[in-house]
């Protein structure tokens, strides 16, 4: 039986807002059996702030810089392996689950076992902390990529997961692989589900389960589609990673079709109407060469 015991929290954190990183423990510490939180480079402060203002009972390990997000999930993990545990639920820093959200996702992971699915990985309904709108899942389908809405408590098979409160069984991480770090934060999520996929595994969307999060700075509509602003280094790993997946044969044929259009949106919002222009057109372009290249891993000095 699967419970709250056999679960370990990821938390991956860098220069965290201290009160939204609080928020978060306090949440998660009766969810789980143990909270790791490894912080990529903010320096000596977050031990300290554990000690002082969030209790004891979570683990800290502290890398010597940003490593990316890929990696620091990859370290929790294998931490939360060498702890004991069977699942793992990782987390951003601004993210905040609902009570019993882990509690749901254990409930559904058991129902799908119980009727002989392979589970690969099961995530909550994101809420956006702005609009407190849910946001879509991308429905799993072969001839489209359709984004749709559960109804109140369906289990959606889905295309791909957020890896924000995404419950891992560490069986599958160690049979399909850890996140490809090489990637570093963008695409993480998409590569790994589509890998996943691809091994005969099935990704789930509970709604029962939610999660406060924000994706971007702000929201703005551009052409009918929503676009996440970010800033210029982060839509730099964003053109990269995309061009990047494009090449890799677990990625679905239907998203190929369709990410040509974010791309290009991306590339003239960017370029014409966000601001400051010129350092995104400068760092979107090199982007495109570096995922046409397939040049990966952290952005050199030269590019920020």
């Amino acid at each position: 039986m699967i419970n709250a015991e056999s679960v370990v929290a990821v938390v991956v954190t860098y220069h965290p807002d201290l009160d939204a990183l609080s928020a978060l423990f306090e949440r998660l510490r009766p969810q789980v059996a143990s909270i790791v939180a490894v912080d990529n480079g903010s320096g000596p402060f977050l031990p300290e702030f554990l000690a002082t203002r969030a209790g004891a009972g979570i683990h800290v390990i502290s890398l010597p810089g940003n490593t990316g997000v890929a990696n620091a999930v990859n370290v929790g993990m294998q931490w939360a392996r060498q702890a004991g545990a069977t699942m793992v639920v990782t987390f951003d820093q601004d993210s905040l689950p609902a009570p019993d959200m882990v509690a749901c996702l254990l409930a559904a992971y058991a129902q799908l076992q119980q009727d002989g699915v392979r589970v690969g990985a099961l995530g909550p309904l994101q809420i956006d902390r702005r609009s407190q709108l849910p946001t879509p899942f991308v429905a799993a389908a072969e001839k489209g990529w359709k984004r749709v809405l559960p109804v109140v408590g369906e289990v959606l098979e889905v295309d791909h997961l957020i890896t924000s409160g995404c419950l891992f069984p560490l069986a599958v991480i160690e049979q399909i692989g850890p996140m490809l770090a090489e990637l570093f934060i963008d695409g993480v999520d998409l590569e790994w589900s589509w890998r996943c996929r691809a091994a005969g595994f099935r990704l789930y969307g509970i709604e029962r389960a939610s999660l406060l999060h924000a994706i971007g700075d702000r929201i703005v509509s551009f052409c009918g589609r929503q676009l996440h602003l970010h800033g210029p280094l982060r839509q730099y790993y964003i053109l990269r990673n995309t061009l990047y997946l494009r090449t890799l044969d677990h990625s679905p044929a239907a998203w190929r079709r369709v990410c040509w259009r974010g791309l290009l949106m991306r590339l003239v919002f960017f370029s014409l109407f966000a601001s400051p222009r010129f350092e995104y057109c400068r760092l979107m372009l090199l982007g495109v060469k570096h995922g046409l290249t397939g040049r990966l891993g952290p952005a050199a000095s030269g590019v920020k």
